[in-house]
């Protein structure tokens, strides 16, 4: 049977092509404020060299764009992109082989007129290419959920148990009755179990050793108390035919994710997070990891160390293997369990690069979609430090987390390197005390 091709992300292309084309009209100025010096002979050089390969850069990827779009303008452009390539060339032997300044400018000069000329020639194009991207990204993101519900029709979702939809349904009234909520937990013995382990793990910090639900509600309250239910539920619903090993890897990355990404969204206190959504997003944003492994045998091999290189994307390594990805699938499961929309948002784009516009828009979604970035970048250096297995990114990524973390994402939560680097050390500090693992 054919397999379907993989979600392409027509979007996030035309973002990468606005940024060429953005670096190539500031090398153009550079090339007119080095005109203006008096410089010119040792200025020019470097500035033609880089013209050069970022025009060629855009007509490469520009291509590309057109060839998977196949649009109808595909044919026409390529005539033009040769030209303009091979009048740059040209145009740079020439500038080398002047004698004198005056000539150089003149080369200058016409360079100038090839590139505003390649602009304004493509500007109709390039609204076109954005009109035609927005219609293409609504229709790969059906496919790619497409996918993934027939995926999960095949594995199943994992469903959240009758207690926990009692238990939120009981914390959703003024006054919720405690002894109500220790009732329904104590129906499962099983639950009830797993709760007191939960409760008793380094994840609560807890001085003294709990050893009943009713104990357990009376030190954490309420909210962490559900909370508690709501993480051995999930564990107990996701360790399904998975190896026990790898499962306890598994959960052992979420509950410090949860953790640590609910510990930055109080840091972050002028960002104004929701340190309680931060944590549920951390803790399920990895869920359909299990149900893949299980229903998938070569599945895992995506999250060995260093399966994920500098430049590659795990979603995309999914999509291409699988046809699937645990994002879009995660986000089907945390619906399924009555997560907040926003969260359910964040977990399918956070592998991704920029989210689409329309979320952007969305403060809720944007903010927390940038805390879980950093809290997976930090939480991958610590576990680097440690010795233990990167997954998910590349190991580049994890041993310089402040060189990788990129500059739009800390203008975005208002931090600079050097702030940066204390919030690393501040998450380091909350791990060695044991409150995050």
């Amino acid at each position: 049977m054919e397999q379907a091709s993989p979600p392409w992300d027509p979007q996030q292309v035309l973002k990468a092509l606005a940024a060429s084309r953005q670096d190539l009209l500031k090398l153009a100025d550079s090339l007119m404020a080095a005109l203006e010096s008096e410089k010119v002979h040792t200025s020019l050089a470097p500035i033609f060299a880089r013209l050069y390969r970022r025009i060629v850069t855009i007509i490469e990827e520009e291509r590309e764009f057109l060839e998977k779009m196949n649009h109808p303008e595909k044919g026409v452009r390529e005539g033009g992109y040769k030209g303009l390539t091979r009048q740059v060339a040209e145009q740079y032997q020439a500038f080398k082989k002047a004698e004198n300044a005056d000539e150089q400018r003149k080369v200058a000069v016409a360079v100038m007129e090839a590139i505003n000329g390649f602009v304004v020639k493509n500007s109709l194009l390039w609204d076109q290419l954005t009109r035609d991207a927005k219609g293409s990204q609504v229709d790969a993101e059906a496919v790619e959920m497409e996918q993934a519900e027939g995926v999960l029709a095949r594995i199943g979702i994992p469903s959240p148990p009758r207690i926990l939809m009692e238990i939120s349904k009981e914390m959703k009234r003024d006054q919720p009755d405690i002894g109500k909520l220790s009732g329904l937990v104590k129906e499962d013995p099983g639950l009830s179990a797993k709760v007191i382990q939960v409760v008793n793990s380094p994840l609560y910090g807890l001085r003294v050793q709990v050893s009943s639900i009713n104990h357990a509600v009376s030190l954490l309250g309420l909210k962490l108390f559900q909370r508690a239910v709501l993480a051995s539920t999930l564990r107990n619903a996701l360790n399904a035919g998975m190896d026990n090993r790898k499962f306890e890897t598994f959960w052992q990355h979420s509950v410090i994710v949860a953790r640590a990404a609910e510990f930055i969204a109080v840091w972050l206190k002028d960002y104004e997070v929701s340190a309680d959504l931060a944590y549920m997003a951390g803790l399920f944003h990895d869920c359909a990891i299990p149900p893949l492994m299980a229903k998938f045998p070569n599945y895992g091999d995506l999250f060995t160390d260093g399966a994920v290189s500098v430049g590659q994307n795990i979603r995309e390594m999914e999509n291409n293997g699988f046809n699937t990805n645990h994002c879009v699938v995660g986000s089907l499961i945390s619906k399924s369990w009555g997560l907040d929309p926003v969260i359910l948002d964040v977990i399918r784009y956070h592998h991704h690069d920029l989210l689409p516009d329309a979320l952007t828009q969305n403060e809720m979604v944007r903010k927390l979609w940038h805390v879980l970035k950093i809290t997976e970048i930090i939480t991958s250096h610590l576990v680097w430090k440690a010795g233990g297995r990167v997954i998910e990114l590349p190991r580049a990524v994890a041993e310089n987390p402040v060189d990788h973390v990129g500059e739009r994402v800390l203008r975005e939560v208002g931090l600079n390197r050097s702030e940066f680097s204390y919030l690393i050390e501040d998450v380091e500090e909350l791990a060695s005390l044991g409150d995050i693992a």
